[in-house]
This record gives structure tokens, C-alpha cells and sequence, in this order.
């Protein structure tokens, strides 16, 4: 690849500055790990309020009895005793809260995954010379291979000879075959025309070298 690419590509991405996305993700990752933390808290709470109204026998007479004694009026003190209701209330009130909150850190989970979404538009115009240099190196040795292949198997179809060696760069050659790959898919590939002059000095060498020649050489794209 020319390093004049690599170049432009370094200096367009070093230039690039995203201290304001920075900072606010960072505004952003505080607020999550605040919410999750009250999620933590009133998650807490639920499980206590499941115990205590698993255990629960009615109000606590003892310490009824001791509101009474301390001066603390009668319905006063009845009224500070634990109550079912009220418990089941503050738990369904507890979980309709926490609910509230893991949709807030979806949102603001769905905030940073889009700053970081623009980022990464921001980033192609500096790396997309270099794709399309490598991608177009790479379909340039992509056919190199099938023509490595088609070459190969014509000789060893005529003269019996690198057999494995054929199979192995078909094999290499199917992998870049076909759509979304590539090169576009098709069944037939010509012999090169070199190579068919090469195997043609064979011709007329029977019966003892019965060699036979094609023009053609499939190779099959591999499944989907």
C-alpha cells in the first residue's frame, strides 16, 4: 500500500477530538451508576419488606405495649406497629419505582451507544481511503488465486500432476467466489491462455502420454 494513504489516514484521525462526547458519556456512566446504585437500594428494601411480611403475625404487642408505657398514646401506638398493608403497599411502590429507573438507564444507556454511533461516522472519511485501497488489493489477489486455480487444475487434469495442490488453491479460490464476496460468483473460469500454450507442447505424445486439455475449469462457490 502507498504510506502516503497511511499518512493522510494517521493525520485525519489524529485530528479528530471528541472531548465533548468524552464528557458527556462521563455525565452520562455517572448518572447510570447513580441510578443503578437506588435500584440496589430499593431492591434491598423489597427483599427485607418480603421477609418481614413472611414473618409477619400481626403487630408487635410487646412493642405496643412498651409505646404505652413510655407515654405514647394508645392509637399512636397502634399505628406505629408494622401493618401488612402498608408493607405490600411500600413494596409495590418500591417495585413500580424500580421500573421508573431501569427505563432511565436504558435511555441513557441508549444515549451513549448513540454519541458513540456519530463517533464512529466521524472516523470513516479518515479510514475510508485505506479500506477501499485494501479492499481493491485484496479482490486483485483474490483473482490472482483463481487463476492460480484454473491454471492449476488444467495441468493436472492434462498431465496427472499436482493434483493437491490444485485442490488446495480451488478450495482457496471457491472461499472468495460469490455474493458479498469478492468476486462475483460464476461457474466457468478460461484457462489462461499461456497455460494452454504450455500444455499444448504435450499434444501428439501418444499412446504414451494420452494427455487431455480443457479450456474451461468449474469452480463451484462454497454454501451460503
Amino acid at each position: 500500500m502507498d504510506t502516503s494513504i497511511l499518512k493522510r489516514a494517521g493525520a485525519q484521525s489524529a485530528a479528530l477530538d471528541f472531548s465533548e462526547e468524552n464528557a458527556r458519556i462521563a455525565e452520562v456512566t455517572a448518572e447510570i451508576d447513580r441510578t443503578e446504585a437506588a435500584i440496589t437500594t430499593a431492591e434491598q428494601r423489597c427483599t427485607e419488606i418480603s421477609r418481614e411480611l413472611v414473618d409477619y403475625r400481626g403487630p408487635n404487642a410487646s412493642a405496643v405495649a412498651e409505646a404505652m408505657l413510655s407515654g405514647v398514646a394508645p392509637a399512636q401506638a397502634a399505628a406505629a406497629a408494622p401493618n401488612r398493608a402498608e408493607l405490600e403497599a411500600e413494596r409495590g411502590a418500591l417495585r413500580s419505582g424500580i421500573r421508573e429507573l431501569r427505563q432511565r438507564v436504558e435511555d441513557l444507556q441508549a444515549e451513549v451507544a448513540g454519541i458513540q454511533r456519530a463517533a464512529f461516522l466521524r472516523v470513516r472519511p479518515a479510514v475510508q481511503e485505506v479500506v477501499k485501497t485494501l479492499t481493491d488489493e485484496a479482490r486483485a489477489a483474490a483473482q490472482k488465486i483463481i487463476d492460480a486455480a484454473v491454471a492449476l487444475d488444467a495441468i493436472a487434469y492434462a498431465t496427472k500432476q499436482g493434483d493437491h495442490e490444485a485442490g488446495a488453491v480451488r478450495r482457496a479460490a471457491a472461499g472468495v467466489i460469490g455474493q458479498d464476496r469478492l468476486i462475483p460468483g460464476r461457474r466457468d473460469y478460461p484457462v489462461p491462455p499461456e497455460i494452454v500454450s504450455l500444455l499444448q507442447n504435450l499434444a501428439g505424445k501418444r499412446p504414451a502420454l494420452p494427455a487431455r486439455f480443457v479450456s474451461d475449469v468449474e469452480i463451484t462457490p462454497p454454501l451460503r
